[in-house]
C-alpha cells in the first residue's frame, strides 16, 4: 500500500529534534527512494538523467512557543525551494547522484530570519547483489526546530558526509561498516542578543565509525548487531559539552502479511572530554515500531523512541527525549493518505550539581494530516499539531499550535538527500 509520509532509513545517532509524529513514519530503504528518484528524473541531457525540484516546502503559522519579548509570539513563516537533481548510470545498480536545490525562508514579523537556505550533495551507489556502497556527501542549511525544550524555528546548517559498505561472507550473513561526519552550525541573528549568543553554543563535530555482521534471515527478517565510536566535539569553551564513548548497536526488522516490526537501538557509554561540562551517560536509546497494516486501506501503528538532545536553555548539557504514541493512517488512493496521531513523553534532565535538577518536563500531542497527490508529479501536505507542555517543577507551562502546507512536485519519497 503507497502511504503519503515516509521516513528515510535508519536514524541518526543524535537528533537535535524529533518532529511529533515523526517516530510513526514507516522506514524506507535509501535504495528504495534513490530508484524512485531516478525514475521520476525523466530529461536526458547524453547520459544524465535529470529533473527540475519545486517545493513550496512549508507555509507554518506557529504560537506558544514562548520565545517572543513582547508576549506575541504567534507568526507566520513560508519557505520556497527549487533547483535540480541529476544521475549517470553506467549500469542499472551503480547510480552517480548530485543536485543543487536553493531556497529562501520568509517570515511575516522576524525579518531578520529571512534568509537563503539550501542544498548541495553528491552521492556515488551501488546495490549489487548483497553487496552496497554508499557515500555521499552534503552541505546543507535549512530552516527547523530547535528542540522540543525550545519549540521555534532556527535556520541549522549541516555539512555531512558519510559511507555505508555492505559485503556479503557467505550465506545469509554479511559485513557492514559505516562512517559519518556531521558539522553543526547555527545562525545567531535567528535570535536576538543573548539568545543568539547561547545559540552558537550548540555549534559542533559529530563523528562516528563502526561495523558487525547483519543476517538476512529469510525474505523481510532481517537482524544486525554492531559497534561504533561516537565523538562529539564543541567548538565554544564557553559551554563544552564535548563527549565521546562506545555505542553498541541492535537492529531487527521484519515484516509478515499484517504485521511489522522495526527495533532500532543504541546502548550508549559517553564520558566527557577534558574540560567538558558533559554529564557521563550510560543508557539506551533507539526507537520501536510495531505496524498493523491488515488487508484494506488501514494501517495502526504503535511506536516509542528515546534520543539524546543537546539543551540548549539552562546548565544542563543535556536531555532525553523520550515518547511513546499511536498512529491511525488511511490510504485514500494513488499516494494519498490521512492520518491521526497521539503521543506522550517526557525530557529527561540529568541529576548533577548545577544541571538543572528536577527542570523535567511532561509533553502531550495530538495531531493530524492530509497528504493528497493531485497528479503523478504534484502533491500537496497539510498538518496540525497542538502539544501541552508541564514543567514537574514549577517551570514555565506552555501549548505550541501548528499549521503546515506543504506543496511539491516531487515524491517526498524519492528525496534521497
Amino acid at each position: 500500500m503507497a502511504l503519503a509520509w515516509t521516513a528515510a532509513d535508519g536514524l541518526a545517532q543524535l537528533q537535535q529534534y524529533t518532529a511529533p509524529g515523526s517516530l510513526a513514519l514507516p522506514q524506507v530503504a535509501s535504495q528504495d527512494r534513490l530508484e524512485q528518484a531516478v525514475e521520476e528524473a525523466r530529461f536526458r541531457l547524453g547520459p544524465i538523467a535529470w529533473a527540475p525540484w519545486f517545493a513550496f516546502k512549508d507555509l507554518t503559522y506557529i504560537s506558544g512557543t514562548g520565545t517572543s519579548a513582547s508576549g506575541d509570539d504567534a507568526d507566520l513563516t513560508g519557505t520556497v525551494a527549487g533547483g535540480i537533481h541529476a544521475y549517470v548510470q553506467p549500469r542499472r545498480r551503480i547510480i552517480f547522484a548530485a543536485h543543487a536545490i536553493p531556497e529562501y525562508v520568509w517570515w511575516n514579523n522576524r525579518e531578520s530570519r529571512n534568509v537563503v537556505n539550501g542544498s548541495y550533495g553528491a552521492g556515488i551507489f551501488a546495490f549489487l547483489s548483497r553487496f552496497t556502497l554508499e557515500a555521499v556527501a552534503v552541505k546543507s542549511r535549512h530552516q527547523e526546530f530547535l528542540s522540543s525544550e525550545y519549540e521555534d524555528l532556527v535556520n541549522t546548517r549541516r555539512d555531512d558526509g558519510r559511507v555505508n559498505l555492505e559485503v556479503p561472507l557467505f550465506g545469509r550473513t554479511s559485513l557492514y561498516g559505516t562512517a559519518e561526519s556531521t558539522a553543526w552550525r547555527y545562525r545567531e541573528e535567528d535570535l536576538a542578543g543573548e539568545e543568539g549568543l547561547a545559540l552558537l553554543s550548540l555549534d559542533r563535530d559529530e563523528k562516528r565509525a563502526g561495523g558487525g555482521l547483519r543476517w538476512h534471515l529469510r525474505e523481510g527478517f532481517t537482524l544486525g548487531l554492531g559497534i561504533e565510536r561516537l565523538d562529539v566535539t564543541f567548538l565554544h569553551p564557553e559551554r563544552d559539552r564535548s563527549n565521546s564513548g562506545d555505542v553498541r548497536v541492535v537492529q531487527a526488522d521484519w515484516e509478515g502479511a499484517n504485521l511489522a516490526l522495526s527495533v532500532h537501538l543504541s546502548s550508549m557509554s559517553l564520558e566527557p572530554e577534558a574540560g567538558s561540562q558533559f554529564v557521563p551517560f550510560d543508557d539506551n536509546l533507539g526507537s520501536v515500531q510495531l505496524q498493523l497494516h491488515p488487508k484494506g486501506r488501514t494501517r495502526l501503528m504503535a511506536y516509542t523512541g528515546r534520543n539524546l538532545v543537546f539543551s540548549y536553555l539552562g546548565e544542563a548539557p543535556y536531555f532525553v527525549d523520550a515518547r511513546t504514541g499511536v498512529s491511525v493512517e488511511r490510504n485514500l488512493g494513488y499516494r494519498s493518505g490521512a492520518r491521526i496521531f497521539a503521543e506522550r513523553g517526557r525530557s529527561e534532565y540529568p541529576t548533577s550539581v548545577g544541571a538543572d535538577e528536577g527542570r523535567d518536563q511532561e509533553f502531550t500531542t495530538l495531531g493530524a494530516g492530509v497528504a493528497l497527490q493531485i497528479r503523478r508529479s504534484l502533491s500537496v501536505h497539510l498538518e496540525a499539531s497542538r502539544s501541552k507542555y508541564t514543567s514537574t517543577e514549577g517551570g514555565t507551562d506552555r501549548d505550541v499550535t501548528r499549521f503546515q502546507v506543504a506543496l511539491r512536485t516531487s515524491s517526498e519519497q524519492a528525496q534521497w538527500w
